[in-house]
């Protein structure tokens, strides 16, 4: 499996570098090249973290499962980049990025106190309670 992520990764960046190399870019392009950076920085933290670093480090797991937020952000805006003829990133499109940055403060947040952080993990199976997190996502 680390393979696989190690030749998406290598993809993502090489088609980024080609996109960079482009003359005439237009801003859906730009907008590509950064989601495919992303993309293949993404996976190769994949490949070279180890599951038991992402164990035994809870904060660095859940920050990696915040990171699959980021992709809507950017699909809507290459879409409609792509879809519509004058388009502009304005400010408001960057609201679509507050989801992830609220998320990952909150993680930030939890693992200054701990008492809130015990509830949220990778291993969703426990004894107790069902975690919150996974419902408020959903």
């Amino acid at each position: 499996m680390k393979y696989i992520f190690l030749i998406a990764a290598f993809n993502a960046l090489f088609f980024a570098v080609l996109l960079i190399q482009k003359k005439h870019k237009r801003l859906h392009d730009n907008i590509l090249t950064y989601w495919l950076i992303y993309l293949g920085l993404f996976m190769a933290t994949q490949v070279f973290l180890t599951s038991d670093l992402i164990i035994k480090k809870q904060l660095l797991s859940n920050i990696l499962i915040s990171m699959f937020m980021l992709h809507g952000p950017f699909l809507y805006m290459y879409i409609t980049a792509l879809t519509t003829k004058k388009y502009n990133l304005s400010k408001s499109d960057l609201l679509h990025f507050v989801p992830p940055a609220g998320f990952i403060i909150y993680l930030l947040f939890s693992s200054i106190f701990p008492q809130y952080s015990d509830r949220i993990s990778m291993n969703h199976v426990s004894n107790d309670i069902e975690p919150p997190l996974p419902f408020v996502i959903f």
